[in-house]
């Protein structure tokens, strides 16, 4: 009996990325984002720009907005890779820009790290050529 409720409480705890299915797990990520917190380079943005940004996720197509301009994008998951990968690409077909990173998902709060060259970041921290940011579903 023990063992059974143990196993029923890290089935209740997993978080979102123990979803193995790159279709799942990118279900799990639909809707608007609003950015709580967005680090670059190990600088924070400033908090009157942060609370502007929204994140859009429909399907595999993403949109950046509420900065300066807005971009669009595509997005893949990884949800096997530890932490779970994903890679936006931005710009026109055959000339797109790839951005490489990693996510996680836990209940409303959803964390990315990407780096503009190179490899995604193996950690959640905004090192020289990293961004980190923190979102939250938005309210409807």
């Amino acid at each position: 009996m023990t063992r059974l409720a143990v196993a029923a409480v890290f089935a209740l705890t997993a978080p979102a990325w123990a979803e193995d299915d790159p279709k799942k797990a990118l279900e799990a990520l639909q809707g608007e984002w609003k950015v709580v917190s967005e680090v670059k380079a190990g600088r924070e943005g400033p908090k009157e720009d942060v609370a502007k940004k929204r994140v859009t996720i429909t399907g595999d197509k993403v949109v950046f907005g509420g900065g300066p301009r807005e971009e669009k994008a595509t997005i893949a998951v990884d949800p096997k890779a530890r932490p779970a990968g994903l890679e936006f690409k931005i710009g026109e077909a055959g000339k797109d820009f790839v951005v490489k990173g990693i996510y996680k998902l836990e209940k409303d709060q959803l964390t990315l790290c990407f780096a503009f060259e190179g490899a995604a970041p193996k950690e959640f921290k905004a090192a020289e050529n990293n961004v980190l940011v923190v979102l939250e579903k938005a309210k409807k």
